[in-house]
């Protein structure tokens, strides 16, 4: 006991070196510790100025309530050493650390650090599709599509041409640049575009060369000819050859009309305006915040999302749109479709296997079904197509009950409209 008391007491040599407290509270204030019977020349243990992960001095609150922090460095220097008895190096301040307006209830602590959570919540979240979409898919991004498309081919084997077709296709667009693509749309008509409902792309004016969307329109048919098989594949092998001139077809799919012909020819359309459409996205989305958008459909590109992203502890629902891989905030309890907002006839159902992570929301008015998956990340552009389609069995499940993608929609130019905000009459924009 007289040895473990001896320990606890503060030591203080003429170097103005000081011990306080047992080994994992020990501070050192500089210069090197004097003899202390065989311990001297250890160093300060773990716990000796440690960062904590709010951006606090671990080991601090004890000191701080005897009134002993003089000298205790927060973030670095040569006052403070590791582990191994080096002085720690000066560490710039994290990104939110910066003091702010304290609540009531921390005012008085001007010596405590402020937590960064909070200020660090809005820029994670609030602005995801800005930082997901200021770049054109990269080479990394295209190689996690094509990983998770090999996942689900062993996982399936009814999606394995599906997915080897995706991966050839994805392999093929990395070896070729990105078109280059302009959307004519200054910011004054994207703020009328978006309190009007209109997307962007019909907003707007998008300028690109047909000829580059050809090439990944032939692309496109090229995997479908390796990996396909029967009157689809012959169909491809005839496209990718260059005999049929698809721009007139091109032309009306980035205006978002439906395209006449084989659904062979229509899916193929819809791979070579892509990666036009990610460009369009990018573009938009520097020009105005899409979390203010108030419609069901996409509001760049006008289609109906594929699937909605439940982001965060509170599962925050961002719906997806599987063309041009934008993403815009949408409330739980209101229906894409119909606007419906009565929490009595919106529901939804899972597999109790499956429930932390996917669920299927419904609503009954107009029969209609929105995926809900849970992700930490938003999934990029490239993606998107493969986790719709590594959830296809609530698809089925869906229809089995007798909801249907999309909805029963009674006005598309107000569609998600809630209907507690709609006027009287069915007026629209």
């Amino acid at each position: 006991m007289e040895r473990f008391a001896r320990r606890r007491r503060a030591v203080r040599d003429d170097g103005g070196i000081r011990w306080d407290g047992p080994r994992r509270h020990r501070r050192v204030t500089g210069g090197r510790p004097r003899d202390r019977g065989g311990g001297a020349d250890r160093p300060a243990l773990h716990g000796a100025g440690d960062r904590h992960r709010a951006g606090g001095v671990r080991g601090a609150a004890r000191h701080r309530r005897r009134g002993r922090t003089a000298g205790l460095q927060s973030s670095g220097g040569p006052g403070v050493l590791d582990r191994r008895g080096r002085a720690r190096p000066h560490r710039a301040a994290v990104l939110g650390l910066a003091r702010h307006a304290r609540p009531a209830r921390c005012r008085g602590l001007a010596d405590r650090p402020v937590c960064a959570r909070a200020a660090l919540q809005r820029p994670l979240l609030g602005n995801r599709s800005a930082q997901r979409l200021a770049h054109l898919p990269t080479t990394l991004e295209i190689d996690e599509a094509r990983a998770r498309w090999r996942e689900l081919s062993r996982a399936d084997e009814q999606l394995a041409p599906i997915a080897r077709f995706h991966q050839r296709w994805l392999e093929l667009l990395a070896s070729r640049e990105a078109p280059d693509v302009a959307l004519r749309l200054t910011g004054d008509e994207a703020e009328r575009a978006l309190e009007q409902g209109t997307p962007f792309l019909l907003a707007g004016h998008l300028e690109v060369d047909l000829a580059e969307l050809d090439a990944h329109l032939r692309i496109a048919a090229d995997a479908l000819a390796q990996e396909g098989n029967g009157p689809a594949a012959e169909e491809a092998k005839r496209i990718a050859s260059g005999a049929d001139d698809l721009d007139v077809a091109l032309g009306a799919a980035l205006r978002g009309e439906a395209v006449s012909g084989s659904p062979t020819l229509g899916s193929l359309i819809e791979f070579g305006v892509q990666p036009a459409l990610w460009a369009a996205a990018a573009q938009a989305v520097a020009l105005v915040d899409l979390s203010r958008w108030s419609r069901g459909y996409c509001p760049v590109c006008g289609a109906w999302p594929l699937y909605g992203e439940l982001s965060g502890p509170q599962r925050e629902r961002h719906l997806r749109c599987g063309r041009c891989g934008a993403d815009w905030s949408w409330a739980v309890l209101l229906c894409p479709y119909c606007g419906n907002d009565d929490h009595r006839k919106l529901g939804h159902f899972d597999n109790p296997d499956e429930r932390e992570f996917l669920r299927v929301d419904t609503c009954e008015d107009c029969r209609g079904y929105v995926k809900g998956i849970a992700s930490f990340t938003p999934a990029s552009a490239l993606r998107v197509a493969a986790e719709d389609a590594a959830t296809l069995h609530l698809d089925v499940a869906a229809r089995e009950r007798g909801y249907e993608r999309p909805g029963r929609t009674p006005d598309a130019a107000r569609a998600g409209v809630p209907r507690s905000l709609a006027p009287r009459g069915g007026a629209s924009n």
